[in-house]
């Protein structure tokens, strides 16, 4: 995962960016190669020009030329492969830091505080140019009795394997994360309410249709999903949405659990 895969931070600077993705696609050797060459040319260069400056006698010209190629391919490499090989942990641990820093550690989707950066900014998007949002708030049915009845493993488990569906139900476009503790949050743009009650269904089913194995029994892990759009919030803002959906998920447990349920604006929170 952390090997010579393409990433940029929200600090770096397109040429910054540019720089960095160029050398992680070359890697490590290509690079000392390159560099190597590149000493050895640069010195070859250097040295013939000063040759016809200075003019000396064909001995010394001989041999200038010789020191010229077998100082640079002697320390070249040795001094690029050192160089480049601390700059390339350098970007592993900044990489890892910036997976910690955005990425919930059990499900491997957005953690809360990344999640609300990135649907600030794509809510800010959606009012410029004026489409549909939705947002699901997804919670799990009786997690308290998994936690008890099983223990706290599984429940992690729990959470990791509705995390996976999560991940591979919705789009890439899609802004998925963890909420906190057994709830998840996802920001479906070009999305109506209704139509993010096709995805909520779709989701339902998965979970009744696939139970997870705890200990020697499948059991069947139930959700209940919230679903509110911005035309039923009044506007693009993510703690009005927030606000809705929760309401409906509130109305989803009222009703009995393990169903999907749209914002109406009549509803009591």
């Amino acid at each position: 995962m952390l090997g010579r895969a393409v990433y940029t931070t929200e600090v770096d600077s397109p040429r910054v960016s540019f720089t960095r993705n160029f050398m992680l696609r070359l890697g490590h050797k290509s690079l000392v190669i390159l560099t190597s060459l590149a000493s050895i040319i640069l010195s070859v260069l250097i040295t013939v020009m000063l040759i016809g400056i200075l003019r000396p006698d064909n001995e010394f010209t001989r041999i200038s030329i010789i020191i010229s190629i077998v100082v640079p391919a002697i320390v070249a490499p040795v001094c690029s492969y050192y160089g480049y090989g601390l700059l390339f942990k350098l970007y592993e641990a900044e990489k890892r830091l910036y997976i910690l820093a955005t990425v919930d550690e059990l499900t491997s989707l957005s953690n809360r505080r990344y999640f609300f950066q990135q649907a600030h900014d794509a809510l800010l998007l959606a009012q410029r140019y004026g489409y549909s949002m939705a947002i699901l708030m997804i919670d799990v049915d009786h997690f308290k009795y998994i936690n008890d009845e099983y223990g706290h493993m599984t429940g992690d488990e729990v959470l990791r394997c509705l995390g996976k569906r999560i991940k591979e139900l919705f789009r890439e476009t899609d802004l998925t994360g963890r909420f906190g503790g057994e709830e998840f949050i996802c920001l479906l743009p070009h999305t109506t309410a209704e139509q993010g009650r096709a995805v909520a269904d779709k989701l339902l089913q998965i979970q009744r249709s696939r139970p997870i194995l705890i200990k020697t029994d499948h059991v069947e892990i139930a959700v209940s999903i919230g679903i509110a759009d911005v035309k039923q919030a009044n506007g693009y803002s993510i703690d009005t949405l927030i606000d809705c959906a929760d309401t409906a998920l509130y109305q989803a447990k009222e009703e009995g659990r393990d169903r999907a349920v749209c914002y109406r604006k009549d509803q009591v929170g």
